[in-house]
């Protein structure tokens, strides 16, 4: 297993540190952006792209700046996922790492969250409940509903989601 763990604000260190003490407790392989190049992600038998910093807009489109995008791990998991991709490996994305998926798919982002009608209820650090929409998916886990925390400003609407791809919970 792959775990992109790109470590570069302090407000992030400990989940990104937690992500990569997981992968690594399951045999897998933690990096960063530099490593990127020498790992590939070649021989992982599944990719995690976590959460973190917010997409560079130049990735979906957008000309409005955003705080703290950082193009180098927009780069590597670009090469993550199409390295993935070739060898019909599994990619998660969780957060950002979902965010990322969509744009790198041909979808775009909200690139600030307080504009939309639900921004309050997903302000940093807000937990609030989503709901699954895949009925197989709500079987399987046992929930219709759970709760998730927010630590993002961008943010993916059915309107901008990537045409291949469909909503999990919304």
């Amino acid at each position: 297993m792959a775990v992109d763990s790109q470590l570069e604000d302090q407000e992030r260190q400990r989940l990104q540190a937690q992500y990569a003490e997981i992968a690594t407790l399951a045999g897998g392989l933690a990096h960063g952006s530099g490593q990127v190049d020498a790992f590939g992600g070649a021989g992982a038998a599944r990719v995690v792209l976590t959460g973190g910093n917010n997409i560079s807009p130049e990735r979906y489109g957008a000309a409005t700046p955003v705080p703290d995008a950082w193009p180098a791990r927009d780069d590597t998991e670009a090469r993550l996922v199409e390295g993935a991709l070739a060898r019909k490996v599994p990619v998660l994305g969780i957060c950002r790492g979902m965010q990322f998926l969509n744009v790198f798919f041909g979808g775009a982002l909200m690139a600030d969250l307080n504009q939309h009608p639900a921004g309050e209820r997903h302000r940093l650090g807000a937990n609030h409940d989503v709901e699954i929409t895949d009925p197989r998916s709500a079987a399987a886990l046992g929930a219709e509903r759970f709760e998730v925390n927010s630590y993002h400003e961008q943010a993916v609407t059915v309107g901008i989601l990537a045409p291949p791809l469909r909503p999990f919970a919304l």
